[in-house]
């Protein structure tokens, strides 16, 4: 029926609130992912004692199975018996939250628990990346007499610049794809409110047996991603050094 799916699909109020959620999420996740790996590689960067142990224990959670991480920050955040508001509810808080179930936190909710189960993998390119400054840079803009503050920003955040680019896009790429943590974390809920785009074709393809419907999607999201993608390495050339 040629273009009708798409048409479809841009006048489907639900595909559409899913290409939305989509964008949140990613607006959460990449920001917090970005912050939380350079300073966990730059922690990982300095001289302490049990250095390697304490390199793979950060590894743990990026190894570890994604449905197992997902059912375990499920139990944790459980608003009846879950440990979080069990130590909320001892520090006397009588307003506890509801977190998943909670239609305007599981979303952030959900994107936190993705950048705890992901932040390892980038936090060891950017301690790759930090390896790889070269000292005798540090050493001239000491003499200078700059701040570690400033060697920050004029040393080490643009000799790791390609670095950023490279996990940005593809934490972009991976946020829009995010199904498995979902689909155990919340099933969509509550209300859809945790329905994003890669849930939604899923479930229209599989659940439903909308494949055509499903394709579109699909197809619009990767155009969307592909433009998106695009756009970055265009403004690369503006901030990215190599």
């Amino acid at each position: 029926i040629g273009v009708l799916n798409y048409l479809v699909v841009f006048n489907d109020s639900d595909a559409m609130a899913s290409f939305g959620r989509s964008i949140i999420f990613a607006l959460i996740e990449v920001p917090l992912m970005i912050v939380m790996a350079l300073v966990l590689a730059l922690l990982l960067n300095g001289q302490y004692h049990a250095k390697g142990a304490m390199r793979t224990m950060v590894l743990i959670p990026y190894v570890c199975n994604i449905v197992a991480v997902a059912i375990a920050w499920r139990t944790m955040l459980d608003p009846g018996s879950g440990i979080v508001n069990s130590i909320l509810g001892g520090f006397g808080l009588t307003e506890l939250p509801q977190w998943l179930g909670d239609p305007q936190m599981a979303l952030a909710i959900s994107a936190v628990v993705y950048v705890y189960m992901n932040v390892s993998y980038q936090a060891v390119v950017y301690l790759a990346a930090l390896q790889g400054v070269p000292a005798e840079l540090y050493e001239s803009a000491r003499m200078d007499g700059a701040s570690r503050w400033r060697q920050f920003w004029s040393v080490t955040f643009p000799s790791i610049s390609p670095a950023t680019f490279f996990l940005v896009v593809t934490s972009v790429l991976g946020s829009f794809q995010t199904y498995n943590l979902i689909a155990t974390l919340t099933n969509g809920g509550p209300g859809g409110t945790t329905e994003v785009a890669a849930f939604h074709i899923i479930q229209l393809a599989f659940n439903f047996n909308q494949f055509s419907m499903a394709t579109a999607q699909a197809f619009l999201l990767y155009i969307f991603l592909k433009v998106l993608t695009v756009i970055q390495f265009k403004g690369q050339k503006k901030w990215v050094n190599y």
